[in-house]
């Protein structure tokens, strides 16, 4: 049975009128700027109309409207059941939650937690994320305790979330997020005519400035799938033209992602000494992850000896190491070898296992692209997930500027990559280590040594564990002398 917004408060006294949700964020929180929609997207809930909103990346969904109907609904109604729903545990903690905590002091009566605020007559907010519909199910209104559910960033949350949802019968309840690809429930939330709906664009945003219009607008172009979310707040065209990975096939492979199955254990190094961010990416099967994410401080000793304590624990683990072996990785490669970490060099000017591919990082990058499309990769759900998304979008197929179009594609039909130099932005590292990890290298060929002064040299350091990068050069140098003319340079 579900309560409704007129039903009084519960517990003793006498029944009392509810304040509506816009006065409640003007006289009790003190948001005394609301912009005209975000007072009506409050009407709209607080009515009980299920209401599915999607709004520009930074136009206040979180800080503003999410925060607002949790604590007006709980406000107004001690006993009731507000469930706030994002698709990682972050969001729900360092978002949802840190908004509500600005609020602490104005309901000194209540008991915060990490991720759950009570009240005394056995109302709470509880925040949680989730990939399993079955774990969302057990939350039901009672006559003066209604249940009230936010699905924050619901472009992302599975289907099965929004039919254990339907299950709940929900008194109140609110979608909202910056939009994402032609699909989903929440996407089928703007036909449907239960639904009242809400698209909000940067211009209804005063606060989003023209310079930062600009600057997206620059970066991705107008017409871009990513800008149409973050700036115009519209859902995906489709495919974009000259984009190696496609914004909507990422965003149905992260919002439907496939059951986890057992497979290659590997991992994939990208490297810096300063400016650019030194990663590493794990895959477990169709499992990828971040080991680790760092920005380096100029120090390669530093950067050496971080790489080593990650990768001798993944080793250990069974995983096979690979790295790029471009430019300064070779350096950093050479070194965690003597260490006793076994990583392989990958170079992206390597010829392709394919002849359709300009070189390796081309065909690394576009049968990753196939994959996401086909929804085979469990894509990480972390603080770096919007990263890499983005420069995973981002990531263009060779072109040059004819009559201010883009002309894309080889002479010889084969598929290449627009050079990093040409690109826009920083370097994507994020990007990189995950189609790097992602790709099934061939096996390494067996090799028959013939004992020489190499193989002298190898059993002079077998343990060789410098602590500092000079070091590691110092033995280097050593063994050279010691191989002699058999040195493989």
């Amino acid at each position: 049975m579900s309560a409704t917004p007129e039903t009084p408060t519960a517990g003793p006294g006498p029944a009392r009128k509810l304040i509506s949700m816009v006065v409640f964020a003007v006289t009790v929180l003190m948001q005394r700027a609301l912009y005209a929609w975000q007072g009506a997207i409050m009407a709209s809930v607080a009515k009980a109309v299920p209401t599915a909103v999607v709004t520009p990346n930074g136009a206040g969904k979180t800080s503003v409207i999410i925060k607002t109907a949790a604590l007006w609904c709980l406000h107004e109604f001690p006993g009731a059941t507000v469930v706030v729903t994002s698709a990682t545990h972050r969001a729900v903690r360092t978002q949802v939650f840190a908004a509500l905590e600005q609020e602490k002091t104005r309901f000194a009566s209540w008991a915060w937690n990490d991720t759950e605020i009570k009240t005394p007559q056995g109302g709470f907010i509880l925040g949680f994320a989730t990939d399993s519909g079955a774990k969302f199910e057990g939350f039901h209104a009672y006559p003066g305790r209604p249940l009230m559910i936010i699905v924050d960033e619901a472009k992302t949350v599975p289907d099965d979330i929004f039919v254990a949802i339907d299950r709940c019968n929900p008194t109140y309840l609110l979608l909202i997020s910056s939009p994402g690809g032609n699909f989903g429930r929440f996407h089928d939330a703007f036909k449907s005519a239960r639904f009242a709906h809400f698209n909000i664009t940067s211009k209804d945003c005063p606060h989003i400035t023209p310079e930062y219009i600009a600057a997206m607008k620059e970066q991705y172009g107008e017409d871009s799938d990513i800008y149409r979310s973050m700036v115009d707040g519209l859902f995906a065209k489709g495919s974009e033209h000259g984009k190696v990975v496609q914004f909507v096939d990422y965003e149905r492979c992260a919002t439907n992602p496939p059951p986890h199955h057992e497979g290659a254990r590997q991992v994939f190094c990208d490297f810096a000494d300063s400016g650019d961010l030194c990663v590493i990416a794990t895959r477990d099967g169709n499992e990828l992850a971040f080991a680790d994410v760092w920005k380096p401080d100029g120090n390669p000793a530093n950067v050496a000896e971080r790489f080593e304590i990650t990768l001798r624990k993944l080793q250990d683990k069974g995983y096979l190491l690979f790295g790029d072996g471009g430019g300064l990785g070779q350096g950093y490669i050479t070194t965690l070898n003597l260490r006793g970490i076994r990583i392989r060099a990958v170079h992206n000017n390597d010829t392709a296992t394919d002849k359709h591919y300009f070189n390796l990082n081309a065909e690394q990058w576009w049968k990753f692209s196939k994959q996401l499309n086909r929804c085979q990769w469990r894509l990480p759900k972390c603080a770096h997930a919007d990263t890499l998304k983005r420069q995973l979008c981002e990531r263009h197929q060779n072109f040059v500027e004819r009559d201010g179009k883009k002309v894309f594609g080889r002479e010889d039909g084969r598929l290449q990559l627009q050079p990093k130099r040409k690109e826009k932005g920083a370097s994507p590292n994020h990007a990189d280590a995950i189609v790097g990890v992602a790709y099934d290298y061939p096996a390494m060929e067996s090799v028959t040594y013939v004992k020489t002064h190499a193989d002298r040299a190898t059993a002079e350091f077998p343990h060789a564990l410098p602590s500092r990068w000079q070091e590691a050069q110092h033995e280097i140098e050593n063994a050279k002398n010691l191989a002699g003319a058999s040195w493989d340079s």
